[in-house]
């Protein structure tokens, strides 16, 4: 059940990720960055975007949610 469950999560955090085109290049964006400072510290790296998305989801959208928010202040 466990294994299905999280199955599914990630799915859904997947299919979030592919239909906000703004959130994923943001996301991919402080992957790359998440790279660099991993593999500068010798740690592993996360093997792709979704990888990194799943482990840190609420992160991430608060992150983005708060960059989009002060980007409209500025306007």
């Amino acid at each position: 059940m466990t294994k299905l469950w999280r199955k599914e999560e990630w799915q859904k955090r997947d299919d979030e990720l592919e239909t906000d085109a703004g959130l994923k290049n943001f996301v991919e964006q402080l992957f790359d960055e998440n790279c660099v400072e991993r593999r500068d510290c010798g740690q592993r790296e996360f093997a792709n975007v979704f990888e990194y998305f799943r482990a840190y989801p609420v992160w991430l959208k608060e992150k983005y949610n708060n960059r989009n928010n002060n980007d409209k202040k500025d306007l």
